[in-house]
């Protein structure tokens, strides 16, 4: 999983080179869009799959084969409106269709494989994508080395993430025989309704994560949404510690919850990673902000320095808020996770018109901090009232103070270089 998302990361770094930033900016919108789409047919199945999985991993050919019925229907969708919504993409037709599929490859890969963590068989994944990631590299460095345009970029993500999902299929049928699609059919509008939730809080996190691009590809053009993209990037490859350990402590948690024992150990600990973490990253970006940008990007990238200190105070509060959501989600409480993303969408857009135009790639990373303080303290509040209720010691404690200290040091930092001649 780490090499996985190593070589994600390694990846973006090196298109974001190879295209440089009005390119890369325009590259990372439409899959952006086409990511979007490709989140119609995810529906919110992971946190589903591994509730469901850990309480009853007995009835995992019924749920596996309700949640593949409704994935086929919902692609069959998503693709008649692509190609309904075809002629007004124009000139880049061609790019959203390869960057659709590819998200569509990557649904179907997560789909199958959160089949295996429900099934606490980690391992299986692990050395697969330890194996399909070294493809999606082999094939990414030979198309920079080829001088591959947008489109050629593009088309290589769509055979890599083909490869892998056709791969995974293969996995999965030697393991567990066959997906049980056919025999589970009729079941699939039951999965729909009870995934609802987990669809809602999918959809709306991803849109509240992804909306950013949209609005600064409109409101400040390519050249700012590259930069933004740039240490997005970074963030979100940092960021993905939390879907990670939500793969491994979500079946626990959920499946202590069922039968009343004491989650307040795995909690703990979840917290502790996620949080640390954070806070470990935020202080490289306060004190190697400027290296890290020279080291991954080059001069190209120049703008972005001043911009990574903020991103390290995002990614830390992202990931505090995290915790307590996948807590709320092992309680059942994913309708309330739904709506409190629905209104920091809200508030990120509102913010994102207002800040946008006057400060660009900074007003948004501003907008995003705004959203996800509101959110944290959101779950927060809400967990507090369910099963999954946090239980504050001193190193929680010690780490979220020392985690609010380094915040507002970011802020004074990132103020005073924004203020230079």
């Amino acid at each position: 999983m780490a090499l996985r998302l190593i070589v994600g990361f390694l990846v973006f770094v090196m298109v974001a080179r190879h295209l440089g930033v009005n390119q890369f900016g325009t590259f990372m919108y439409w899959m952006t869009v086409a990511t979007l789409a490709a989140q119609v047919v995810n529906f919110g199945s992971g946190p589903y799959m591994l509730k469901e999985l850990g309480a009853n991993p007995e009835s995992r050919p019924q749920i596996v084969g309700g949640v593949g019925a409704s994935k086929f229907v919902l692609a069959s969708l998503v693709i008649l409106a692509s190609l309904v919504a075809t002629p007004w993409i124009s000139d880049s037709t061609p790019i959203y269709w390869c960057l659709l599929l590819t998200a569509l490859a990557e649904v179907i890969s997560e789909y199958i494989f959160c089949a295996f963590r429900g099934m606490n068989d980690f391992m299986t994944e692990v050395w697969f994508s330890a194996a399909v990631s070294c493809v999606h590299l082999v094939l990414l460095v030979a198309a920079t080395a080829a001088g591959a345009g947008l489109l050629g970029i593009a088309g290589t993500f769509t055979a890599s993430r083909t490869i892998a999902a056709l791969g995974a299929g293969l996995v999965y049928r030697r393991r567990f025989g066959g997906f049980g699609i056919r025999q589970n059919w009729p079941n699939w509008k039951t999965t729909l309704s009870q995934n609802k939730a987990y669809a809602a809080d999918t959809f709306l996190t991803n849109l509240y994560a992804q909306i950013d691009s949209i609005l600064l590809k409109h409101l400040s053009g390519p050249e700012a949404l590259g930069i933004y993209q740039a240490g997005l990037r970074l963030l979100q490859g940092l960021n993905n510690i939390a879907p990670v350990l939500s793969n491994v402590y979500l079946p626990r948690i959920s499946s202590d919850i069922k039968h009343g024992n004491d989650h307040s150990r795995t909690a703990s600990l979840l917290y502790i990673q996620l949080v640390g973490f954070g806070l470990i990253v935020a202080i490289g970006f306060l004190c190697l902000g400027g290296e890290i940008v020279d080291i991954l990007y080059g001069s190209q990238f120049e703008a972005l320095k001043p911009l990574l200190p903020w991103f390290g105070a995002l990614l830390l509060l992202r990931l505090f808020a995290s915790n307590f959501g996948i807590l709320l989600t092992a309680s059942g409480h994913q309708a309330s996770r739904a709506w409190s993303v629905g209104a920091c969408l809200i508030i990120v857009v509102v913010s994102g018109f207002w800040l946008i135009p006057t400060h660009g790639a900074l007003g948004m990373i501003w907008s995003a901090l705004i959203a996800t303080l509101v959110l944290a303290i959101t779950y927060v509040t809400k967990a507090s009232t369910t099963k999954a209720r946090h239980c504050w010691g001193k190193a929680q404690i010690a780490l979220s103070v020392t985690g609010f200290i380094v915040v507002i040091i970011f802020l004074i930092k990132a103020q005073a270089i924004a203020a230079r001649p």
